[in-house]
């Protein structure tokens, strides 16, 4: 079978996204690449908004006009970048600009945010839609992702969405990566890889090159590479659609690593955030607890894991003041594999967020009667992910609405966003709903017989599901957990 050269396959794929570019500019309608089920050879939609409901929320769109409301891609880079106000971004093969759009209303007036892309029709485009969204601080540059037209160490953050696939020669994309990113700088991409080996044929197809498909890196060879360019803590999160395709899409974070920074060992994983080894030192901010081989995972697409979810669901538990729920959330985390001591580490967490929440309410009645109101705690920003998820559950646990903004803008700048954000509030709303029914029932015990003490036995059924058994909740005998034992490793890292 023949390989196809670079040359080949770069005309190939330019041909293709300039004549999708060149359709929309003369507001034919266009086409995508990719189907909602992320990229392949058959026939793609005759619009892109299947895709965009599919990786964005309406909450991310709702600023920006039905002209820039398009994407070929195969998820939201976006909403793992963990973008910050006055950061600069770059996003290679920028297509029609939306992640950029999004990612310019991260970073604000103080950041700045640039799109690459090698099609000259894809670049009028993204102009075309940029004086529509009407922000400054978003430009667009023609080049090629492989010699990028930039200096060294000149952007915080790089995101791209499924376009390193397009590229023949990938090693010349991360080398090049890693030199304009600055030190600390992520890497935060979201593409296609290869479940399996793809045979010759299937790498030698023109057309599914330029489909997203042949041109794609098995997972394990894109961390591989990722890391032989020098990225350090490197991780693969693989789409959990049963693989029957022998490829899927993938969000793969890593980061280019400061003077001294050890790395933590490259990670893949399915439907769930790679998470590095809380042991490790030099760990990126927004990773919490480890996730080795053998821990369950998530099962949902893009969704949160089942240590996240356990998170939540264990500080909307404490903060709801929920004996049972607190006791089931407490086996189903050790379940899905947190130790002792991250599980007394959230519970921690959670009792101070219902503190500050019981401040919160009291002040309600301080306000209507006039006296002072009690000042709340200070409280530092949550070192990690982990610690951002048990805020927000036990926030909405204690019915603290004021709290629970402050602590969904924390899980914000962490990547919890969109589908995982919504996903969260769900979980903690759960909690919350059955902690009100414990307190129901036992209030009823209560009035119908004065010798039986309120929440003296515990259900027979968990808080969550009706039909497992609740068993002991407490730490295995003999365990002692001291304070300073407790906590995720970056929280400790970064005492």
């Amino acid at each position: 079978m023949m390989k196809r050269s670079p040359d080949e396959i770069k005309r190939v794929v330019s041909e293709r996204y300039g004549a999708l570019a060149g359709g929309r500019l003369a507001a034919t309608g266009g086409s995508s690449c990719c189907d909602p089920s992320c990229c392949g050879p058959s026939e793609a939609p005759t619009a892109a908004e299947p895709l965009v409901q599919l990786f964005y929320s309406p909450e991310e769109l709702k600023d920006l006009p039905e002209e820039a409301l398009s994407s070929l891609g195969c998820g939201n880079p976006t909403a793992i970048a963990g973008l910050k106000e006055g950061e600069h971004v770059l996003d290679l093969g920028s297509g029609g600009g939306l992640d950029c759009f999004l990612a310019a209303q991260k970073v604000g007036a103080s950041g700045r945010v640039v799109g690459l892309d090698m099609t000259p029709e894809m670049i009028e485009l993204a102009r075309r839609n940029a004086g529509k969204v009407g922000l400054s601080n978003v430009e667009f540059h023609q080049g090629e992702m492989e010699r990028t037209p930039f200096p060294e160490a000149s952007f915080d953050v790089i995101i791209s969405n499924c376009v390193i696939n397009l590229s023949p020669d990938k090693d010349a994309v991360f080398r090049e990566s890693f030199r304009v990113l600055k030190p600390g700088g992520r890497f935060r991409v979201s593409d296609i890889v290869w479940l399996r080996a793809p045979t010759e044929k299937e790498r030698s197809d023109l057309e599914s090159w330029a489909g997203c498909i042949a041109g794609a890196l098995m997972a394990e060879e894109y961390v591989a590479k990722l890391t032989a360019a020098g990225f350090s803590n490197v991780r693969a999160r693989l789409r959990d659609d049963g693989g029957d395709r022998g490829f899927t899409s993938a969000n793969v974070e890593a980061e280019k690593p400061v003077a001294g920074q050890r790395s933590g060992e490259p990670v893949v994983t399915v439907g769930a955030p790679a998470v590095a080894s809380s042991e490790g030192a030099g760990l990126p901010q927004g990773t919490c607890c480890e996730e080795p081989a053998g821990r369950e995972t998530g099962s949902s697409a893009m969704g949160l894991s089942d240590l996240e979810r356990e998170f939540v669901g264990l500080g909307a538990a404490v903060g709801a003041g929920c004996h049972p729920c607190t006791q089931y959330h407490t086996q189903a985390a050790l379940k899905a594999g947190l130790s002792v001591e991250e599980i007394l580490w959230a519970v921690d967490e959670a009792q101070a967020v219902r503190a500050r929440g019981g401040i919160a309410v009291a002040n309600v009645g301080r306000r209507i009667l006039g006296a002072g109101q009690q000042e709340l705690p200070a409280e530092q920003a949550p070192a990690c992910r982990g610690a951002a998820l048990v805020r927000l559950g036990a926030a909405a646990g204690c019915n603290s609405g004021v709290l629970l903004a402050g602590y969904a803008e924390q899980a914000a700048a962490h990547g919890v966003q969109g589908v995982e954000l919504r996903e969260a509030i769900d979980i903690a709303e759960m909690v919350k709903t059955q902690a009100g029914k414990f307190l129901q029932r036992d209030a009823e015990r209560a009035l119908g017989s004065a010798t039986e003490p309120v929440g003296a036995t515990a259900p027979a059924a968990s808080c969550c599901a009706a039909a497992e058994t609740s068993e002991s909740a407490d730490p295995p005998p003999g365990t002692e957990v001291g304070a300073s034992d407790r906590g995720c490793g970056c929280a400790q890292e970064q005492q």
